[in-house]
């Protein structure tokens, strides 16, 4: 669902796009745009982020408030490469404008989107060409922060783990408090033997 979420966000976030929808079921991406965009230039942006797509059909929008938009479907199927993804947030909105100007532009980076209402852009990127720590440390006269990546269940490995360790911990509990109490109350069953 995170790549869906990907390829809509990148799709939406493309000049001249009024609305773009994204099937993870049969892998296709329904936009609407406007003329002079293309559905090749939309291709391209998705295949920038790590996924390949073509062009199924483009067809002339029949309403009358779409007058000179047109819609595309696109095969956004499986990834070609995984870019690696970062959250970085920012005090400004001014601050979040720039940063995802800037980044947009570097190398080694794939995306940039705004995440508006958290003041967060979000940086798909090529690991072997930029690392999170350098797109952070370049943003930081902005005031940047890490926010945290932006794959789901990034964290899960954490949880499990701490989730783990404390069940061991309380299953080992009972055991602890049961050789406590023997070791206490055995000495008082068996009479010494030396006395």
């Amino acid at each position: 669902a995170s790549c869906s979420t990907c390829v809509e966000n990148c799709l939406k976030n493309a000049d001249g796009v009024v609305k773009a929808s994204v099937n993870l079921m049969s892998n296709q991406a329904r936009v609407t745009f406007k003329a002079p965009m293309e559905a090749e230039a939309l291709c391209k942006a998705v295949e920038d982020i790590g996924f390949s797509a073509h062009t199924l059909a483009v067809e002339e929008a029949r309403d009358e408030s779409a007058v000179g938009r047109f819609q595309a479907s696109l095969n956004s199927g499986t990834p070609t490469q995984a870019p690696c993804t970062v959250r970085i947030k920012f005090p400004t909105d001014a601050a979040v404008q720039a940063a995802k100007r800037d980044m947009s532009q570097r190398a080694g980076v794939c995306g940039a989107i705004i995440h508006k209402s958290l003041r967060e852009v979000r940086v798909s990127y090529w690991s072997h060409e930029v690392g999170a720590r350098t797109l952070l440390e370049e943003q930081a006269p902005q005031g940047a922060e890490w926010a945290g990546d932006s794959r789901a269940g990034a964290d899960n490995h954490l949880l499990l783990a701490d989730r783990r360790r404390r069940n061991m911990w309380l299953l080992s509990v009972p055991f602890t408090v049961a050789i406590a109490i023997l070791a206490f109350l055995l000495p008082n069953f068996w009479p010494d033997e030396a006395a």
